[in-house]
């Protein structure tokens, strides 16, 4: 199985050949507002 980062880079790379922008969500996006949480899984909207 994939480490995350490889993950987010593969379904970021499907964002872009479908021309849909992403936004991240849940306990990820929590941390660029210095809030801790553990997560296992990447959210997007």
């Amino acid at each position: 199985m994939s480490n995350l980062a490889e993950q987010i880079r593969e379904a970021l790379s499907m964002f872009a050949r479908n021309g849909t922008e992403p936004a991240l969500i849940g306990g990820l996006a929590v941390v660029a507002h210095q809030v801790v949480r553990a997560t296992e899984d990447v959210d997007f909207l």
